[in-house]
């Protein structure tokens, strides 16, 4: 069985490659589960439902152009706008294989943007989303 030490993810934010900032990863894509249970049955009968794309993502904080704030911000600014962006994670840099799957999403928003975290002294700067 292979095994994987995660040091090279991939992250792509509105055509904007972050992954030299990112500090954590955490992709999620559960699927809702519906009962149709019926009359006479003994036991919950559930089918899969929709299917959900979250993802938390920590950055070593950066406000130069082409950094994790200059992409994010406009980004975050924009909910309430509907507005709507693409994004890909994958577990390598490498180009997209089997053994390197890209996860992407065309149609993501930011519920939740903190440009400043961690904000201990001496601490690193961070940025969560």
């Amino acid at each position: 069985m292979a095994k994987m030490v995660l040091t090279d993810a991939y992250v792509l934010i509105n055509s904007v490659n972050l992954s030299a900032w990112v500090k954590q990863v955490t992709l999620d894509l559960p699927a809702d589960a519906v009962d149709v249970t019926t009359m006479g049955a003994t036991q919950k009968v559930n089918l899969p439902g929709l299917k959900d794309f979250s993802c938390q993502i920590t950055f070593l904080q950066d406000f130069a152009a082409g950094g994790p704030d200059a992409t994010l911000a406009p980004l975050a600014a924009a909910t309430g706008t509907g507005a709507l962006f693409p994004i890909e994670i994958r577990p390598t840099s490498a180009a997209r294989s089997v053994t390197n799957p890209a996860y992407t999403n065309a149609a993501v928003f930011i519920d939740d943007y903190a440009p400043v975290s961690g904000g201990s002294v001496g601490a690193e700067a961070t940025a969560t989303v």
